[in-house]
């Protein structure tokens, strides 16, 4: 302390209650062709640490084009070197200039291998080979299935389960199910069953992509999609588009309970839908905005929308400002 004559170094992430990882921040040097190779050698020699390299401004990434199209895109491809690259890059045009607005968002878009025409779980082939399986696991026909059923199921006919990978693979099919059906002790439906495997096909699919592309909406999104990150079972490269006004947007806000055990990062946020503290597993991320001060919902229900409009980050900021401004529900 100055009191002493001395300095106290004082981080709060290393204080902070439970099993903490350690904390790191370092300001780097504006060469950012060689520091983000270093982080992305750092993150093949230590494969357990969240690595995250930030550029100023998303802008800048283009010093590091290079290491990013040979060894972040491409490096599990050519070398089956896997790497769990962070890269944090502000993005918006902001009215800041040139180098200051655009992390180029197309190029990383460009640069994935998934198709964007194919949704895991969806093409006839994948709904015919669920449909078959929930056949042959309704043993009693009664259009109910149980838990241990389909353990055997797994282990007799899936490889993953032959060659010794069984645990993971049922625990993330639990987890999956019991997401989506908390009583599975009464047996799953035929209409779980659709959903359950939908979600595993898409998360199977992960694994064959070479990054992930994401631009967030609030706070708990980039909180959840940083903490998947951390503990993915396998690692991929992740680059987030991260609006700098969002840092100080006042609506930019997500509920306490969107950061708790039953939330987790959604690939669809419901605008302000009015849900209960008790439905906080459906991690809608917005629904403490969905009353005015006065109580009044915001929003019609849901069976009364007649226009659908998707978009992400501070676009939705943009576009729900102006609907406020013209009072439009």
């Amino acid at each position: 302390s100055e009191a002493s004559g001395g300095l106290v170094e004082m981080v709060p992430q290393r204080v902070a209650p439970g099993h903490q990882a350690s904390f790191h921040a370092f300001n780097s040097p504006l060469n950012e062709s060689a520091v983000l190779a270093f982080e992305y050698g750092y993150t093949l020699g230590d494969p357990d640490a969240l690595v995250c390299w930030e550029a100023q401004f998303g802008d800048f990434a283009n010093c590091a084009q290079a290491v990013i199209d040979e060894f972040i895109a491409s490096g599990e491809e050519k070398w089956g070197q896997a790497s769990a690259i962070t890269l944090l890059l502000p993005h918006g045009y902001d009215g800041q200039g040139p180098n200051h607005s655009s992390a180029r968002l197309e190029r990383f878009l460009q640069l994935t291998n998934d198709d964007p025409d194919h949704l895991p779980g969806a093409s006839p082939e994948d709904i015919r080979n669920i449909e078959r399986a929930f056949d042959i696991l309704d043993v009693n026909k009664n259009e109910f299935i149980q838990e241990d059923d389909v353990q055997t199921y797994m282990e007799e006919h899936l490889d993953e389960f032959k060659f010794g990978e069984f645990q993971n693979a049922w625990e993330a099919w639990m987890k999956v199910t019991r997401m989506v059906r908390p009583k599975i002790a009464e047996g799953i439906s035929r209409s779980d069953w659709r959903a359950v495997m939908k979600q595993l096909y898409r998360r199977n699919a992960e694994k064959d992509a070479n990054m992930f592309v994401l631009n967030v909406s609030t706070p708990a999104q980039y909180f959840h999609v940083l903490r998947r990150q951390a503990h993915r079972p396998f690692k991929k490269p992740l680059v987030l588009m991260a609006p700098k006004y969002l840092l100080h947007h006042a609506k930019a806000t997500s509920a306490f309970e969107d950061f708790g055990e039953k939330a987790f990062f959604s690939r669809i946020i419901i605008d302000y839908n009015p849900l209960g503290p008790q439905e906080a597993g459906l991690a809608d991320n917005t629904r403490h905005l969905a009353i005015t001060k006065s109580g009044a919902p915001v929003t019609v229900p849901l069976e009364s929308v007649r226009r659908m409009i998707l978009c992400s980050g501070q676009m939705y900021y943009t576009l729900s400002n102006a609907r406020r401004a013209r009072k439009i529900k």
